[in-house]
């Protein structure tokens, strides 16, 4: 299945940042955990066509790296996009803040890649 090879990439690229804190669509302890990441198939579309059918696919993800507390999130966000650039994802968008309600650093990047590859 493509979407989960995508997901296996992200996992590989990704999971060692947060000593394997990574979930695919919701983290299901994020109530004891200290940092962790979670990765969502946000679209999937066509990327070409070619004799009256679609051909490949782009997906586009929404990772987002959460750490309870102040961390430097700059650097964590510069290194998660270091590693998605080598995995083959394309860079869409990037934001890192300081959430005060919730106390909790935020890295959110949006990415493509090609189904499959």
């Amino acid at each position: 299945m493509a979407i989960e090879t995508s997901y296996n990439r992200l996992k590989s690229a990704l999971s060692d940042l947060v000593n394997g804190n990574y979930w695919a669509d919701s983290c299901p302890k994020e109530n004891s955990l200290k940092e962790w990441i979670v990765a969502t198939m946000v679209n999937e579309r066509p990327a070409e066509y070619g004799d009256d059918t679609d051909g490949e696919w782009t997906q586009m993800f929404v990772i987002h790296y959460v750490h309870r507390g102040v961390v430097n999130y700059l650097g964590m966000k510069d290194e998660m996009k270091a590693r998605l650039r080598k995995s083959g994802f394309t860079l869409v968008q990037a934001e890192a803040f300081y959430d005060e309600d919730s106390k909790a650093s935020h890295v959110i990047i949006s990415a493509n890649t090609l189904e499959g590859e």
